[in-house]
């Protein structure tokens, strides 16, 4: 359950690769720091070329909220509980077009040590344990430390005054692997600030991430993921 991990969802992300762990990446560097290094500037290599003529947005961790749940099953699930985890720091940027937000990019990168459970109904002492395994076992941080998402495609459909629908595809690199996903979301703008709230799903299987069990296998996480998320970006 503390599987929930995978996580690791999403959102939106920016790739954060340095300089330092290119290097290592492209002289085939066989390190753990060089592998994740590695996933990252894949994921950067998949994102398109800013558009032009658009203004950047820099997305606020502190006033931004991104949440996972992993439900259970088994034959002992009545016993257990969902898991609610909190994508905790992460940072990105958007690039938007003023009066239509397309052409638009997004990227966004999430630590993957600063996922832990929030649901109340486990013990302080419980959340640790949970935490513990969601870093070790399912998104095994000291391989991948970082989530990363870069958008290759944009679509924006206005709905008001300042208010659209928007449908981003794009990769998402988690736990070493690389999918192309698609994330909905409702966008609004206001002077110089943009939100942006949504839900997607991923799988633990998709990205080959372990799904943690209790109780003897009796109770296992699901295989499914569910994302929400309430971002906060502005101007710069």
């Amino acid at each position: 359950m503390k599987s929930f991990v995978s996580i690791l969802v999403l959102s939106i992300c920016v790739a954060l690769s340095s300089p330092s762990c290119s290097k290592s990446h492209k002289e085939g560097a066989k390190s753990e720091n060089a592998n994740q290094a590695s996933d990252a500037e894949n994921a950067n290599q998949s994102s398109g070329q800013q558009p032009s003529g658009s203004v950047r947005y820099k997305i606020e961790a502190g006033a931004s909220q991104f949440t996972a749940r992993i439900g259970v099953e088994g034959v002992l699930k009545a016993f257990g509980h969902e898991h609610v985890v909190a994508l905790r720091d992460f940072s990105g940027e958007a690039q938007l077009t003023p009066g239509s937000i397309e052409p638009a990019s997004l990227q966004l990168a999430i630590k993957g040590d600063s996922l832990g459970e929030s649901e109340k109904s486990f013990s302080d002492s419980d959340r640790q344990k949970i935490d513990q395994a969601i870093h070790q076992e399912a998104l095994e941080t000291a391989r991948h430390q970082q989530i990363v998402f870069n958008s290759t495609g944009v679509s924006a459909r206005k709905t008001g005054e300042g208010q659209f629908q928007v449908q981003i595809i794009g990769n998402l690199t988690l736990h070493g692997v690389t999918k192309q996903i698609s994330i909905p979301a409702q966008a609004a703008i206001q002077g110089d600030t943009v939100t942006a709230r949504g839900e997607f799903t991923i799988k633990h299987s998709d990205y080959q991430m372990k799904r943690i069990s209790a109780a003897g296998g009796a109770v296992t996480a699901k295989d499914e993921i569910n994302l929400s998320f309430n971002v906060v970006a502005r101007k710069q």
